[in-house]
Parts: structure tokens; C-alpha cells; sequence
């Protein structure tokens, strides 16, 4: 894995940016037919192949089209969402839909694979009271991280 960071902002490089063979059927899920947003999808995923990296950032200052966020620095997100990125979809400033990401590594080096697309009440609570209930809160993540494994699953056999 090839990284440059700085206090805010890390730079991971990446050899491909792939879409999960899942990631229609997940979306799905969350009310998204990723065909009214193939031509976003496919811009983000142009994007950053053409770069050739992924930009992590972790404080909202640094918060840009086609960066990625940890989802895990939400207070008890672990061990659920550990590993686990969200990329804004919209290049106009737009909040939702997120595209939820993870960056696998290979024999030569690190793709980074979408995974599903959902909006942030769904990941992260919908409300003060949704949010502050621990045990919501768990069977969010609960939710979110098995979708991640079913696709995660679909990339190893296509490997």
C-alpha cells in the first residue's frame, strides 16, 4: 500500500477503482436503482483511475468531490465499520448518496471497490434520537456491515 499524508489528508494509490458485482442489488436495499445514477458512478469511478489515487481525508475542512471519508471515526462505529470509506456521489456539494467504499490489496498494489450507494441517515442515524440509541445504532451497523461482506465475498470470487 502506497501512501503520502499530510495531518488531514492522505493520499492512497491506487491501481484500479472498481464496482462490486453486488453493488446494484445493495443499493437496492437502500432505495437505489443505481441505473437513474450510472452516469455519476461511472465519473467517480473515472475519476479515480485516472488519478491513479484516493484522497482520505478525516476533517470536514478537507471535505471535496471524489475524497473519501472513514466512516469509523463516528463513536462507536467499531468494529462494524472499520475499513470502511464514504465518498460524496454528487460533484455539485450535494450530501447524499454516498457511495461506500473499501480499499482492497492485491498482488501489486490497492484497488479501491464500491460497494453500495445509501444516504446518511442510513449509515450513520437519522435523528439526535436514533443516533444517541445504542442499540439502533448497533443494528444499523450490524445491517451495513454485512452488505459489505456479501460484496466483499462477490470480489474474492471474481479474483
Amino acid at each position: 500500500m502506497s501512501t503520502q499524508a499530510t495531518k488531514n489528508l492522505e493520499k492512497r494509490a491506487i491501481e484500479d477503482a472498481t464496482i462490486n458485482q453486488l453493488f446494484g442489488v445493495l443499493s437496492e436495499e437502500f432505495g437505489y436503482d443505481y441505473t437513474e445514477w450510472l452516469d455519476e458512478i461511472l465519473a467517480l469511478q473515472d475519476k479515480w483511475q485516472k488519478q491513479g489515487f484516493v484522497e482520505v481525508y478525516s476533517s470536514d475542512k478537507y471535505k471535496e468531490y471524489g475524497r473519501v471519508k472513514d466512516s469509523s471515526l463516528k463513536h462507536g462505529a467499531s468494529p462494524w465499520y472499520i475499513g470502511i470509506y464514504h465518498a460524496r456521489l454528487m460533484d455539485n456539494g450535494d450530501n447524499d448518496p454516498l457511495v461506500i467504499v473499501k480499499f482492497h490489496e492485491t498482488e501489486t498494489g490497492e484497488i479501491v471497490d464500491m460497494k453500495l450507494m445509501l444516504d446518511h441517515p442510513e449509515i450513520f442515524g437519522k435523528d439526535a434520537q436514533e443516533k444517541n440509541d445504542p442499540a439502533r445504532m448497533k443494528e444499523i451497523r450490524q445491517q451495513i456491515d454485512e452488505f459489505i461482506q456479501k460484496a466483499d465475498a462477490k470480489l474474492i470470487e471474481k479474483e
